[in-house]
């Protein structure tokens, strides 16, 4: 005699089959994915093939790719051939992963970086692809033409990837996948320290609306919601494999982070400086987000976007709220916290930022008007590339630094020729890669005389020497050529950068050979950079 059905039977099928879809679209989605890691990975090896073979660059050369080969050599987690500064290991360990399977060669180590870039345009794209199918094209795009971005594409770094995981983070998130969000947002952290600000403000955010929760339950038809730890947790579990790499460091070094020179190097201790170091930080890094590198055209044209059709899209309201506490809370701690004001450092504020303002470019009514804004804002970023401003800048910030590289090789050949030459002063990261054949400058070790930099103070007592390598270490613009008008403006600046951040201007290529007592023996000019190699002057 067969069973009666069950009376939910119906519904429970219906579960099932809304599962499957579930599951069938999300699989599909992960294949999408896929092709589109790949196909952006391919477009960014294309045109950062001229950057596969190039020698390590300034951090590179002097901690990155040093603690990646204690990795790769002795299994070091923390470097012991360079200063420890307590940065969590993944991109170094994934470069050490690489080279074991492929050899620890420099084309190795791009093509990695790479991937990065390509999985920052990616998420990029899902991010934005939640505003629009307009905004999911314009935002991989004018994204990965950034300055700052393409140039640090190929370098290991950690800012570009934090930025890259980060993305995905807040696009799981939104998807209400806790799990990857979980995942991205722990190897975010894992990838630099200060990706923890990303889980900080997002447990905020939640506790706050776990409070109005709580309000409106006061009232009968209010539904249950999550609870206080449900609200929370996610976040804590995002950042349980951050403490462990700190307690970890802490338990080798003595330090919870950084090394003896760190505090005082990115904290301002003094009271009374830290209201005037914190605004003039906070300028700067507003500068940096919304008008450096030609940021300023993007960020009028995607306001101008959103302000004439702002209610097209407010399911994605929550998003919007979310990128802006986001870009918030980088710009309050890098203005707060850290010695340098590295540009890069705010790069997922960047990437975060770049979404909404390709959301606003979609909003344009016009399929023409939105081409032509994409298009004089591309425009403007690939010219920003190789401008060089009327104002100091780290070559980092865009393809200056290739030009500096590639300087920096000829010197190190043309040293290599010069037997008398040893030892030979510099200043890091030239120290670095002078010493160390795997950085792609020198065929043996060379032994060097090490300063901090080329300013009076660290030329006050130089070690003993027979040949100095001096070079330009930040674009400085000719005085001569500056508007009379700008030359106060800029002598005020300096003047607040030597009080509060302890800023020593660089001495001149003449006042640099009459202080070390060397004459020039090769010289070299590229892109507004000079190099120079000098002998010790002997008395006759």
């Amino acid at each position: 005699m067969p069973r009666p059905p069950h009376p939910e039977a119906p519904w429970i099928e219906a579960d099932r089959q809304t599962r499957r879809l579930n599951s069938s679209r999300r699989g599909a989605e992960f294949q999408n994915s896929i092709l589109l890691f790949a196909g952006l990975y391919a477009l960014g090896i294309i045109t950062h093939i001229w950057a596969l073979h190039l020698s390590y660059y300034w951090d590179e050369a002097g901690y990155f790719v040093p603690a990646a080969l204690d990795i790769f050599r002795h299994d070091w987690w923390v470097p012991r051939t360079t200063l420890a500064n307590g940065h969590p290991p993944l991109v170094m360990a994934a470069l050490a992963l690489f080279w074991r399977l492929a050899g620890p060669h420099r084309w190795v180590t791009r093509a990695a970086m790479l991937g990065f870039y390509g999985l920052l345009l990616a998420g990029a794209a899902r991010l934005a692809g939640i505003y629009s199918r307009s905004a999911a094209i314009l935002a991989p795009l004018l994204l990965g033409l950034a300055p700052l971005v393409f140039a640090q594409a190929p370098l290991a770094l950690l800012d570009l990837p934090a930025a890259a995981l980060i993305l995905w983070a807040v696009y799981f998130r939104q998807r209400r996948r806790i799990f990857a969000y979980i995942a991205c947002s722990a190897l975010a952290c894992i990838t630099k320290e200060t990706a923890a600000i990303v889980p900080a403000t997002l447990a905020v955010l939640d506790i706050y609306s776990w409070l109005r929760q709580m309000r409106s339950r006061s009232t009968p038809e209010a539904k249950p919601g999550r609870s206080f730890w449900q609200s929370c947790r996610p976040h804590g579990l995002a950042v349980l494999p951050l403490l462990a790499w700190l307690a970890y460091y802490h338990a080798l070094t003595g330090y919870w982070m950084g090394n003896p020179g760190f505090l005082a190097y990115n904290l301002p201790l003094a009271p009374l400086d830290l209201l005037p170091r914190f605004s003039l930080a906070l300028a700067e890094r507003l500068w940096q987000l919304f008008v450096y590198n030609g940021a300023w055209l993007l960020v009028v044209l995607g306001l101008w976007g959103w302000r004439r059709h702002a209610d097209r899209n407010a399911a994605a309201a929550p998003l919007t709220r979310e990128i802006a506490w986001l870009v918030a809370a980088y710009l309050f701690f890098h203005a707060l916290i850290g010695g340098a004001i590295l540009a890069r450092y705010l790069l997922p504020a960047q990437a975060l930022l770049y979404v909404w303002l390709a959301a606003g470019l979609g909003q344009l009514p016009r399929r023409v008007w939105r081409g032509l804004a994409a298009f004089a804002i591309a425009g403007f970023f690939i010219l920003h590339w190789f401008w060089r401003p009327p104002y100091p800048f780290p070559y980092e910030d865009n393809l200056s630094w290739a030009s500096f590289v590639r300087l920096q090789q000829r010197a190190a050949r043309r040293l290599a020729t010069l037997p008398h030459a040893q030892p030979i002063l510099t200043a890091w990261p030239a120290s670095q890669a002078l010493a160390e054949p795997a950085l792609g400058y020198v065929r043996r070790p060379l032994r060097v005389a090490q300063v901090n930099n080329f300013n009076r103070r660290s030329l006050h007592n130089p070690p003993a020497f027979s040949a100095a390598l001096l070079y330009s270490r930040q674009y400085q613009p000719d005085e001569a050529s500056l508007p009379g008008w700008l030359l106060p403006a800029r002598a005020l600046w300096r003047g607040w950068l030597r009080r509060y951040f302890h800023y020593q201007p660089p001495l001149s290529l003449p006042r640099l050979l009459q202080r070390l007592h060397v004459s020039p023996v090769w010289q070299a000019h590229a892109d507004g950079q000079w190099i120079c190699i000098a002998e010790k002057i002997h008395p006759r």
